[in-house]
């Protein structure tokens, strides 16, 4: 007597092929469970894990991000008012997107501070190609694009580590 494969393994195109090489008469307990395969679609590649939140892990990161996110927005804000700079409604709109997912605790929202945090990093790299371009430079010319490079590295390197997803199995369980 053989060993009968395992056929949860199998793909459904592999399950047609071992059906149709199968002697039913002689094999009816393997062949039905190759239809049982079959009527299942055969094997299905696991899924990754959905997540449903996300949960932050340091206190201090969340509120050091809400207050330059608060901070950032109510310059943008003033600019807006003040100068009627409607080029600042992008970063408005980015700043309060990003605390918006802060708050309902939105699964991407690791993803959005990291986006967010490249393109302060990005942003400041320019600042300063163009500071080296200028024809004079004054060291105050540096304060802006240095700390908005701090910034952007700070909130990117730790969002891995204080941002932890929450899988949808994990939240079900509370």
């Amino acid at each position: 007597m053989s060993e009968m494969p395992n056929y949860s393994v199998y793909h459904l195109h592999e399950l047609e092929a071992a059906l149709s090489e199968i002697d039913e008469e002689s094999h009816p307990d393997e062949a039905r469970i190759i239809r049982e395969h079959i009527a299942k679609a055969g094997y299905r590649y696991p899924a990754e894990a959905r997540i449903s939140s996300v949960e932050f892990t340091s206190a201090g990161y969340k509120w050091s991000l809400v207050v330059i996110l608060c901070l950032l927005l109510l310059l943008n804000l003033a600019g807006l008012i003040r100068h009627g700079a409607l080029i600042a409604l992008i970063p408005i709109t980015v700043q309060g997107g990003i605390l918006t997912a802060i708050f309902t605790k939105y699964k991407h929202t690791r993803a959005l501070i990291k986006i967010w945090s490249g393109v302060l990093i990005i942003g400041a790299l320019f600042h300063f190609i163009s500071i080296a371009y200028a024809p004079f430079i004054n060291i105050s010319m540096l304060i802006d694009p240095t700390l908005t490079l701090l910034l952007g590295t700070f909130f990117l390197f730790l969002a891995d580590r204080s941002v932890a997803l929450v899988p949808v199995a994990e939240r079900n369980a509370d």
